[in-house]
């Protein structure tokens, strides 16, 4: 082991003899430091060195670890003895082991107390240095000492675990077999979110979980733009795009003119393939509308967000269904690729509700409880300009267990295929599965509609294009239900 240490010190300073040459040096794992660091790449900036053995955010005293004699590091039993270790000065050979079962681990001694949360980097308590966890892969909720009794409010720890994840290379967060009591909503932007079959309890209001982009501003087209081109012509916004970048394309001009919802204006988001002479901005597919000046055209470049949640369980309080705001469950907008896995109970406006997103794909459970004609109760909500969705799954005692459209933003969702069996709630009144006003094309393909009573409807057709296969309506009294607007079904 000796011999390791001074054949690795030696690797080093070659690497930092080479300047700002790129070096690389692979450490096998001698000691159990090393072993418990062995998943972790490190990038010294100032050196180019590549190490294994350390987390992203390396700095120059932390690489110097690396040159720290082999042996175990000293225990102790839990986050609080940790935290009141004695601290005699800025050693980064100071490393302790915390054997608690749910929130132990490795950690080092780092000297400020910048950042600090219950989990991944704990502040010391006799001295101003911080405790830093050593981990790899998913930022674990437990490192933060929930309570997690489903009654208690864990929204505090469910913050920092969230900023925490944010702030990780991997922006992978996990949660336990358990159940968390959160008020509010928490933004889980940007994360990839393992359940582990865990359950989150909402307080009844607004949405549990959200997951928010953004937009830039809307520049004129300076050309028409007709259906079926793949480019359209704009000089102000071409200079900030490049190639797989999202832009959204609107107008003023009405979309379905005799529709229910005649008052909404056209919309579609595409991804840029390049970007020439300065003002054309061609993209990866087709426009499925015609866009003109004379009706105000405008584009704008989509920072979208990502967002991937997998087994887990999002259940809302019992709620006042005529109380504003309705309880929801999860809510993505300019979102690439969100993918949503997941099941939802109670969650009395939509279990999910989707706007302005490219190829989402929704694979979930919905049940609500509560109903109310003034439009709630869906089990997925698809509005705007949400292009290329997928909808798989059961959502049962539903207004609408699946919609699409309805929105008053600009944008139409288009090419949405649909999977999925529903159920309408007793005390409703239309479709099962519905396109409003506000819908480009849907694909209803192997749906299964179920209802119970006189009122209901199978399938609501108001898109400009609609396609039925392979499904079958159970128990309503009619299987479609077409608007007076001009449609292709």
């Amino acid at each position: 082991d000796f011999g390791f240490q001074i054949f690795r010190a030696v690797l080093f300073t070659l690497a930092l003899l080479a300047g700002t040459a790129s070096a690389q040096i692979i450490l096998p794992g001698k000691s159990p430091q090393d072993k418990f660091l062995a998943p972790f790449w490190a990038q010294n900036n100032n050196a180019g060195i590549t190490v294994q053995g350390l987390n992203a955010n390396a700095t120059a005293d932390e690489f110097a670890q690396l040159l720290m004699p082999p042996g175990i590091p000293k225990t102790v039993s839990s986050i609080a003895s940790l935290v009141s270790s004695a601290v005699t000065g800025v050693n980064k050979q100071d490393w302790l082991h915390v054997a608690d079962t749910a929130r132990g681990g490795i950690f080092y001694l780092v000297n400020d107390q910048t950042s600090t949360n219950r989990g991944t980097k704990i502040a010391s308590s006799t001295a101003a240095y911080s405790w830093q966890r050593v981990f790899s892969g998913p930022v674990e909720l437990e490192w933060f000492g929930p309570v997690a009794d489903g009654a208690t409010d864990d929204r505090a720890i469910l913050l920092e675990w969230i900023a925490a994840a944010k702030a990780a290379a991997a922006k992978v967060a996990r949660l336990s077999e358990r159940t968390y009591k959160v008020t509010g909503t928490l933004d889980v932007s940007g994360l990839r979110i393992i359940g582990n079959n865990a359950r989150i309890k909402g307080d009844g209001t607004a949405y549990v979980l959200q997951a928010l982009g953004s937009i830039g501003t809307y520049q004129n087209l300076d050309a028409n733009a007709t259906i079926g081109a793949a480019s359209i012509t704009c000089v102000a916004l071409a200079g900030s795009v490049v190639k797989g970048d999202l832009v959204k394309i609107i107008s003023d001009a009405q979309f379905l003119a005799g529709s229910p919802e005649g008052d909404r204006r056209q919309g579609e988001m595409h991804v840029v393939e390049s970007v020439t002479g300065g003002n054309v901005i061609r993209f990866m597919d087709v426009l499925f509308d015609t866009y003109t000046t004379a009706n105000v055209a405008k584009a704008a470049k989509v920072t979208p967000t990502t967002l991937e949640l997998s087994d887990l369980t999002i259940e809302q309080a019992d709620y006042n269904i005529t109380t504003a705001p309705v309880p929801q469950g999860v809510f993505v907008k300019y979102g690439f690729r969100p993918i949503i896995t997941a099941r939802f109970q109670n969650c009395g406006e939509a279990a999910i509700r989707v706007q302005d997103c490219w190829a989402p794909d929704i694979n979930a459970e919905s049940d609500n409880s509560f109903y109310s004609t003034t439009g709630t109760s869906y089990g997925v909500s698809i509005s705007n300009a949400t292009m290329y969705g997928r909808v798989r799954g059961q959502y049962l005692n539903a207004r609408h267990a699946v919609t699409v459209g309805g929105n008053t933003e600009h944008g139409v969702a288009w090419e949405l295929l649909v999977q999925a069996t529903g159920s309408a709630h007793p005390d409703a009144t239309q479709g099962v599965f519905d396109s409003h006003g506000t819908s480009g094309s849907v694909i209803w393909d192997g749906c299964t509609a179920i209802g119970s009573a006189a009122t209901h409807r199978g399938f609501g057709s108001f898109a400009r294009r609609t396609v039925i296969r392979n499904c079958r309506v159970i128990g309503a009294k009619y299987g479609l239900y077409l608007s007076t607007a001009t449609h292709t079904i």
